[in-house]
């Protein structure tokens, strides 16, 4: 699997000599409140490794990421076994850059029916 890949790659555990002790979800603290999600990670491309960093707005840190997944095999084709996320953080308002994720910003915005 894709965990012991990781484990044996960074921390020379294989899956012989390593044991899972437990599994458990982290949740988040308020699923019902939109957060500007940054996700730093690395890809393999045709032509080779490709780090880079994403922004996304979403209620769960989960949804984000599948949502930047999606996103790269949309747009450049990287498949799931060779995207790795290297850090996961939220972002305040003032901190995001990228256009999709600051256009939502504004206090006044309204969608009319």
């Amino acid at each position: 699997t894709k965990f012991w890949k990781f484990m044996r790659e960074y921390h020379k555990v294989k899956r012989a000599n390593g044991e899972v002790f437990g599994v458990r979800e982290i949740k988040e603290k308020r699923p019902g409140v939109i957060k500007n999600f940054g996700v730093q990670l690395r890809w393999y491309s045709r032509t080779g490794p490709v780090n880079t960093s994403k922004e996304m707005r979403d209620t769960h840190l989960s949804r984000a990421v599948s949502r930047i997944f999606n996103d790269l095999a949309g747009q450049h084709r990287a498949s799931f076994s060779n995207v790795q996320v290297i850090r996961t953080c939220t972002k305040d308002a003032k901190d995001c850059t990228r256009p999709p994720v600051t256009q939502f910003h504004n206090s006044k915005i309204s969608f009319p029916i």
